[in-house]
């Protein structure tokens, strides 16, 4: 994930059996106010040459929701703060057609640990 001049947020939520998203576990239960909900965040000033940054996140996420419903689980991505900032996902900001630049792939793997 980057982003071109800002905050960006890629949030985890879950929903069980068809029922609204919510966020996973990884908020917890301190106070929002606020705050976006988010599993990770980045911030790219204009000060910081962050064109061909492209930090590398992973997320490890144990889940024990007890059920035999559908479960589904969705990453979201936002700029909340401004609209003027964009989200760059599997890419660099600047995505020059040229050796130094890098084109990336996302995967998610689910298991099921039968208990």
């Amino acid at each position: 994930m980057s982003t071109s001049q800002g905050h960006g947020d890629v949030r985890l939520t879950r929903s069980i059996g068809g029922a609204t998203a919510t966020t996973t576990g990884f908020v917890g239960d301190q106070e929002i106010s606020s705050r976006t909900a988010s599993t990770f965040h980045q911030y790219s000033h204009s000060s910081f040459n962050t064109t061909w940054d492209m930090p590398v996140y992973s997320i490890t996420f144990l889940d024990s929701p007890n059920t035999t419903s559908a479960i589904v689980y969705q990453l979201q991505g936002a700029v909340p703060y401004s609209g003027t900032y964009t989200l760059y996902i599997n890419r660099q900001t600047s995505d020059a057609d040229a050796s130094y630049s890098a084109r990336v792939r996302s995967s998610i793997t689910a298991m099921e640990i039968k208990g």
